[in-house]
Order: structure tokens, then sequence, then C-alpha cells
């Protein structure tokens, strides 16, 4: 029993850590940053009983599908889970588990890849890209820190057996402000985020 208390403890500081460094790390990274997506707000008009009313809502241009992250990240697995395979065959002395090497180059590798092209191999597949704040590809720096909240997450729920919400879901991507969008949306998305900051200053 205690061991239990203990490990939640644990995991509940952990996650408290882990909340405390991105917000602190966010910051620093966009302090200089003008026209950001999350300052970006769209209009809806909306009838209520015969009358039109205008509604202020926050611009989140992540795609509304979650299958097509899933099948991103098992694009992305299966991937470095064929790769560990060769190798392990080509190297049979080394002795390591393909599986949980897979596993930990989704955490590992694809930052890297998000970093230098916005894209790992599942995203450039299924027609996705991975943007920050300001619509650019995102730092090594934030990318390895959304990958890391999002390990994170797993770890705390799967610890926990707790139910996965759509907000918890995402719970990386809001507080590193990147957004996983369709590669043929970004100048639409960008053109959204410069109308409004031209219309602020107007």
């Amino acid at each position: 029993m205690g061991f239990y208390i203990i490990s939640g403890l644990f995991i509940l500081l952990l996650y408290y850590m882990l909340n405390f460094i991105a917000e602190h790390l966010v910051r620093k990274e966009y302090q200089d940053a003008e026209n950001r997506i999350s300052g970006t707000k769209t209009y809806k008009t909306i009838s209520r009983r015969n009358e039109l009313f205008e509604y202020e809502f926050p611009f989140n241009p992540n795609i509304k599908k979650l299958y097509l992250r899933l099948i991103a990240k098992v694009i992305d697995y299966g991937l470095y889970y064929a790769l560990s395979v060769g190798f392990k065959i080509c190297f049979p002395s080394l002795v390591f588990s393909p599986f949980f090497t897979a596993f930990l180059a989704l955490f590992l590798l694809s930052p890297l890849l998000e970093s230098f092209t916005g894209k790992t191999a599942g995203k450039f597949v299924l027609g996705l890209e991975v943007i920050d704040d300001i619509g650019n590809k995102p730092s090594l720096t934030i990318s390895y820190l959304k990958n890391i909240l999002q390990l994170g997450i797993i770890i705390v729920y799967a610890a926990s057996y707790a139910t996965f919400w759509e907000d918890e879901l995402f719970f990386h991507n809001k507080k590193t402000f990147t957004y996983t969008i369709k590669s043929k949306q970004k100048k639409e998305i960008l053109d959204t985020v410069k109308n409004f900051a031209k219309q602020q200053h107007t």
C-alpha cells in the first residue's frame, strides 16, 4: 500500500515539475514573438431567436481528427521498429528490445525530425506537420519539451489507470504552443494570423 502511495506522489510531483519547466522554457522561447497564433481570434455569427450575434473564439488550427495523429504515431513506431529489428539482425550480439527501442525513438528521434523538417515519417505520409506559435518549425527545445510532456502524460495515465480526456491528450500542445496541422492549410493559417494582427493595429 505504501509503495503505491509513494509512487503516486512521485508521479504527481514529476507531473508538476514538467509543468513548471514547460512554462519557464516556453515563456523564454516566445518572449519576443509577435503575431502569435495563440493570440489570434476568430469571429462567428450565430443566429439566436431570429437575431444575429457575433462571438469571438480563440483560433485553434490543430487538426480535429484524433485518429490522424494516432495513425501518424503508428507509422512512426512501425518504421522505428523495423529499423530496430534490422539492426538487431545485423548485430545479433547486441542485446536490446526492438519494441522498447522503437518506443524510445518516438520521443528521442521524432523531435529532431519535427524541429528540422516539421514532420515525422508518419506526418509526411498523411500530409501533416507541426508548427510553433509563430508558424515556424518548432525549435529543438520546444520539440523535445512537447514530446517529453506527451510521454509524461502517457506515464501518468498508465500508472493511475485514469481515462484520457481530450484536453489532457493535447496538454503537450497547449503547454508548448505547438500545432499539428495539415500542410496544405499552412498558408491559410498564417494569413488568418496576419489579417487579425492588421485588424488590431487599425
